[in-house]
């Protein structure tokens, strides 16, 4: 799949988080009722908005790879992130085979082909682990290039408030969530997936997937 340009980029993001966005409004809508069927909807609406979290994060993160990849630069043309990205499958692949051959394949790819067109699986690259936790979610910022500051101080909301209440529920617990702390998460996980999306966007406009970046990064 290529997404060629920012603007690419920008509507496939788009894309992809709209239909997110209305689907939690519908499980929301229903929230709003009386009685026992509230707290049932609620649960409901933890579980599917992690999943929309974990979701987006993840797709978006793979769009912005196939962007970089179907910019035809080599790996001496990019920041140093993605070569560690290429590098770290390798070294994963050889830590899981316990096999010296992967890990000369490694030190061989750092020596040999740096100068090479950039390529990377970008499905396999990106993992969410299945429980995408404040740390998790860090490992991927990183390993994108994109600043983490907008979700430094948001690891209480990611990994209590949604990862510990989905997985109590999703393991058949029964997790009584209140409708008032259910809506202050789903505001502050939009937002983030939000910023997420802008962070991406703003890295391709600017080119700051560039070793060295472009003027309208360095003005």
């Amino acid at each position: 799949m290529k997404v060629r340009t920012p603007e690419e980029l920008q509507d496939r993001l788009a894309r992809a988080l709209a239909w997110r966005k209305l689907e939690i409004t519908h499980l929301v809508t229903a929230m709003r009722t009386d009685g026992p069927r509230r707290d049932t909807f609620v649960r409901c609406g933890v579980a599917l908005l992690y999943a929309h979290w974990e979701g987006f994060i993840r797709e978006a993160a793979v769009l912005y790879l196939w962007f970089v990849g179907s910019q035809k630069l080599t790996y001496t043309d990019l920041a140093p992130n993605f070569a560690a990205l290429k590098v770290r499958g390798r070294l994963t692949a050889a830590r899981a085979g316990d096999t010296g051959t992967l890990y000369v394949d490694a030190v061989a790819f750092l020596m040999d082909e740096l100068h090479n067109r950039y390529y990377i699986d970008a499905d396999r690259a990106v993992s969410t682990r299945a429980n995408l936790s404040w740390r998790v979610l860090r490992d991927i910022v990183v390993s994108l290039g994109v600043s983490f500051s907008t979700f430094e101080d948001k690891q209480h909301r990611i990994d209590e408030c949604l990862l510990k209440a989905r997985n109590e529920i999703a393991h058949g617990e029964y997790q009584v969530v209140n409708m008032t702390d259910f809506e202050e998460t789903r505001a502050e996980v939009l937002e983030l997936m939000d910023a997420f999306r802008s962070a991406l966007i703003a890295a391709a406009v600017n080119g700051t997937y560039r070793r060295v970046a472009s003027a309208a990064t360095t003005g």
